[in-house]
């Protein structure tokens, strides 16, 4: 059994975000800045400027009688600031979507000291596409609900 599942799935998870961010920014042109939305208790915290996307919620189950495997689930949300008619928001949830269809892709399993790759995340499962909340004054969110299993090796 590999140590560190927690921390390993949330290293993987966390560099996931950041790549997307990446790939967000170059993609649609805005500036995106990765988050743990569960590290900040208030959103006048967050990034003051530009997009987000992030994660929140992450929770593991460990093997149990008739699965040798960890599992888990976490919440992928992505905000948008001064978004007309929510296109970028749209633009982003679409995509992020379409990464985390079952079986589609695979997030990392990264070891949390090195960064070495110990294997994947396989979503599996119904990939949840929740509401858009726009009750913030300065973001507008919209978050994707993912189950996974941890595949080591």
């Amino acid at each position: 059994m590999t140590p560190n599942i927690y921390l390993n799935t949330y290293t993987g998870v966390m560099l996931f975000v950041s790549t997307l961010a990446q790939e967000l920014s170059t993609q649609f042109g805005a500036k995106v800045t990765p988050i743990n939305f569960d590290a900040h208790a208030e959103q006048s915290t967050f990034p003051p400027d530009g997009d987000l996307v992030g994660f929140e919620g992450l929770s593991m189950n460990s093997p149990s009688d008739s699965t040798i495997l960890s599992a888990g689930s976490v919440v992928l949300t992505c905000g948008t600031q001064s978004d007309i008619n929510n296109e970028r928001i749209t633009a982003y949830i679409n995509y992020l979507f379409d990464l985390c269809q079952p079986l589609a892709n695979e997030i990392g399993f990264v070891d949390n000291q090195t960064g070495e790759k110990l294997g994947y995340l396989l979503v599996h499962g119904q990939t949840q596409l929740l509401p858009v909340d726009n009750t913030s004054t300065a973001r507008t969110y919209q978050s994707i609900g993912i189950q996974f299993s941890v595949i080591s090796g």
